[in-house]
């Protein structure tokens, strides 16, 4: 029966790899020397594909949800910035009903009134949250159904 160098117990009862510290050691003062003979990176390589991917969670955007122009609004927090998102905000106080349409709404600067843009993707919600970085996000939602009663009746 043959016994491993670094231990004593016969081979066929150490099932762990061992290898040899110098080879360790000469690998080291490769990485730190670097080598010598440097050959150009395959065609395709790219080192950022070679590196860890790191999520961060974006930061929840606040928006103003109104059911009407002029109608008292409250406030949500969009965290990923999504239409289905967006819709799920807007359902939250009126159960059961269904959001038929969703605008944005920006000041307009020359005659100080609000300027309605539909919202009904992705691409819209992200361009308008895009233009009113660093201001306010206010929302007009249009509702249908069992838990939302028009202002006025029903």
């Amino acid at each position: 029966m043959l016994s491993n160098q670094y231990t004593s117990e016969p081979s066929h009862h150490n099932h762990d790899l061992q290898i040899d510290p110098s080879l360790l050691l000469a690998a080291s003062d490769l990485s730190v020397a670097g080598d010598q003979h440097q050959h150009p990176p395959p065609p395709g390589y790219s080192a950022d594909a070679h590196r860890p991917i790191t999520y961060t969670q974006p930061a929840p955007i606040p928006v103003f949800i109104k059911l009407h122009a002029h109608s008292a609004c409250w406030l949500g927090l969009l965290t990923y910035g999504s239409i289905g998102e967006l819709r799920h905000l807007a359902r939250e106080k009126h159960d059961g009903a269904a959001v038929v349409r969703i605008e944005g709404v920006v000041k307009d600067a020359a005659t100080g009134g609000d300027i309605s843009y539909c919202i009904d993707d992705d691409a819209k919600l992200g361009g308008y949250l895009a233009h009113v970085s660093g201001g306010q996000a206010t929302f007009v939602v249009r509702l249908i159904g069992d838990g939302y009663v028009p202002a006025g009746g029903g």
